[in-house]
């Protein structure tokens, strides 16, 4: 067993079935399993200006979480909240992404952030100020069609998105 942070799931296992059950009263779920989907969540200080003139007013704090296991960066919106849990690591899947390749990947996600919202041609610098790993619970529901052929549904526990597993 191991203690990781996951972000505060809203749907329990009976409400997940329950979602299915909208999208089609006739599936037939055979099963339904978890799996921990690893992030980080990584708080960068963007500085065009130490002084308190005309540029100052650019400096900001950007908020981005980064996919541990394909190494896609996103916008956060705000600081997310997390609930420590135990559990076994088989359900956890493994990250491959360095240390390196997570700065390169904050840096210029931030960098490009900057870019596309200043019409300032000035190179900012970029500080990271802190960082949190943490997991996102998903089921993925083990179904079976009219013909006895066999599939995945993966459904995520924040906001309910499926995904068809292949």
């Amino acid at each position: 067993m191991v203690e990781i942070n996951i972000l505060r799931g809203r749907i329990t296992s009976a409400e997940a079935i329950k979602i299915l059950e909208q999208y089609d009263n006739e599936i037939n779920i055979m099963g339904l399993g978890e799996i921990y989907y690893p992030y980080i969540f990584r708080r960068y200080w963007l500085k065009l200006s130490a002084s308190l003139g005309r540029l100052s007013k650019l400096n900001k704090y950007v908020d981005c979480s980064i996919d541990l296991v394909y190494g896609r960066p996103s916008l956060a919106q705000g600081t997310p909240s997390f609930e420590p849990i135990c559990i076994e690591e088989q359900y956890l899947l493994q990250s491959d992404l360095t240390r390196e390749a997570l700065d390169q990947i904050g840096h210029d996600f931030t960098f490009t952030y900057y870019l596309n919202r200043s019409k300032i041609l000035r190179t900012p610098t970029i500080q990271l100020e802190n960082e949190e790993a943490f997991y996102k619970k998903f089921y993925i529901v083990y179904c079976m069609d009219g013909d006895e052929n066999q599939y995945q549904i993966l459904l995520d526990a924040m906001d309910g998105n499926l995904a068809l597993l292949q």
